[in-house]
This record gives structure tokens, sequence and C-alpha cells, in this order.
């Protein structure tokens, strides 16, 4: 859900197991649940992968997600408190303060994973567990696309910064039109951006 894994990635459910500190039983079965959630795929008995990317599941993604996370943050908007509303401004204090890393990889992946924070504290206040799970298994899907940003996440921090702002700003007025619109206009000024790095790829692949 924070971009960690590759598409196309293979990964051993020794590997894993390795990682957890655990036997590979466990592992087995937490690998069976998310393949079911679309996060994984089996490519033999001992090792699965990341589904490999495509655009039409990029735009299929895309669409589910503003539907689905912008009535999340509508709803949101009638049930936030003072306290989520502090913490979302902190947590976006913090995503800015992450561009003055000079590493990229790490940069990237902190940005990611306060992304994450970010949205989900949103999405929770809508106080429905039924989305949020709902959103969880569409994060487990999209978020190895992200993996195409680190080439350079300067375009993508900025339009992050514009509408952290709007929805904050809106969710402390309780306008909840404003926050579900500023959530499904950044996912799909992402999504163009996820496209367009998407078809980049494919050419170079076609090239080399």
């Amino acid at each position: 859900m924070k971009g960690r894994f590759a598409p196309g990635q293979s990964i051993t459910l020794r590997e894993l197991a390795k990682a957890f500190d655990v036997s590979t039983m466990p592992v087995r079965g937490a690998v069976h649940q998310l393949i079911a959630d679309g996060a994984f795929e089996f490519t033999s008995s001992r090792a699965v992968a990341v589904p490999r990317m495509s655009r039409d599941k990029l735009m299929d993604l895309q669409r589910v997600r503003m539907t689905i996370e912008g009535r999340a943050a509508e709803w949101a908007a009638a049930n936030i408190t003072a306290e989520e509303i502090n913490l979302l401004r902190k947590l976006s204090v913090e995503y800015d303060v992450l561009n003055a890393l000079s590493d990229d990889h790490t940069r990237i992946y902190e940005h990611l994973a306060k992304t994450k924070d970010f949205r989900f504290t949103i999405y929770r206040s809508a106080r429905s567990p039924t989305m949020i799970g709902i959103i969880e298994t569409l994060w487990l899907k999209i978020a190895p696309y992200f993996n195409l940003f680190r080439g350079d996440w300067t375009p993508i921090a900025e339009k992050s910064h514009h509408y952290r702002a709007i929805v904050i700003e809106a969710l402390e007025a309780r306008n909840a039109e404003v926050a579900k619109q500023a959530i499904e206009n950044e996912i799909y000024q992402v999504g163009k951006i996820l496209g367009a790095l998407l078809e980049k790829k494919k050419d170079d692949r076609i090239q080399n």
C-alpha cells in the first residue's frame, strides 16, 4: 500500500517469512488473501509476483478510486473531528519537510508513506469500516504503479501540496462537495501523470 513492491517484482515465500521472522505457514495464508485481493499472483508454488501494469488496469482503478475515495471525503466532512483536522495539518507539514531529503529513493518512499497516512486519516473519519476495507483493497492494487514516480517526484509533490491545502480547508469548513472534488481531482491528475509515465516505459521497452 506504500508502493514498496514494483509491478512484476517476484518475491519468494521464504523471503517474506524471513522478513517477518515467522515460518512459511502463516506467510502462505496471508499471501493467499493478498492474491484474492489482487495484490499478488502465484508464479510458482514457492513464489509470488506483483501483477504487471497496463494502461487499462490503471484507468479502471482511477475511475473506481475517484468514485469511492471521493465519496469517503464527502462523508468525512460531516464526521471529522478537530483532532483529526490537526493531525492532517501536522502530516501535511511533515510531508513538505521531506522535500529536503537528499536521497531520492528515501524521499519518494517516505512521501508515499506520508501520503497514505494523510489520506487514510480522511477516509477513517468517514466512519465507515466497509468503505475503508474497499479503499485498502484499491490501494493494494494501485500502490505498485507509484514506483513509476521514482524518476521525478517534483510534479507529484507540487500537486499533492495544492490539493492537501484545499481538502483540509474544505473539511474544516464542512464543505463536503469541495472535499470530494479535491480528492477526485488529485486522483485524476496523478493518474494522468502515471499514464504518461507508463506509456514512456512501454516505448522505452520497445526501443530497447
